[in-house]
């Protein structure tokens, strides 16, 4: 509704004070995406897309299985959703990227992903954290 004057009556309402922008020295900086993330021994861990050397893959131990979403199902959505884990030298799972979506799986598949247990990968005798690809597969069959 529109403030407008009735004809022989005179009104000024003021305008509300638009929000101030907050000063700069406010601000919140934002994270630095160049700040290593670090194991629990404090050594960096590698950056998505890092190539990382390693004389032995990560294989799976402990697969588990996604949870097919019940509106996925319905809808009949199905397909291969691609992951991208960050397997530490522990054999658990650090971190997942879906890199090729299907929107209504995708948490579905990065959810069972980050449940999943390997034998680490290896390089100079030694367990290292590496990314690796996983292709979850969903069917209706």
């Amino acid at each position: 509704m529109m403030n407008v004057p009735k004809p022989g009556v005179t009104s000024s309402i003021p305008l509300p004070t638009p929000p101030m922008p907050p000063a700069r020295d406010t601000l919140t900086p934002a994270p630095d995406h160049d700040t290593p993330r670090l194991d629990v021994d404090g050594k960096p861990l590698p950056a998505f897309g890092d190539y990382v050397y390693v004389e032995e893959l990560p294989e799976a131990i402990t697969r588990v299985p996604p949870v097919y979403p019940a509106a996925a199902r319905s809808a009949g959505v199905e397909g291969i959703v691609m992951v991208q884990a960050l397997v530490l030298r522990d054999g658990s799972v650090g971190d997942t990227r879906v890199v090729r979506s299907i929107p209504p799986l995708d948490v579905a598949a990065s959810t069972a992903v980050r449940q999943w247990r390997f034998q680490p990968a290896r390089a100079n005798g030694q367990p290292i954290a590496v990314w690796v690809g996983i292709p979850v597969r969903f069917t209706l069959r």
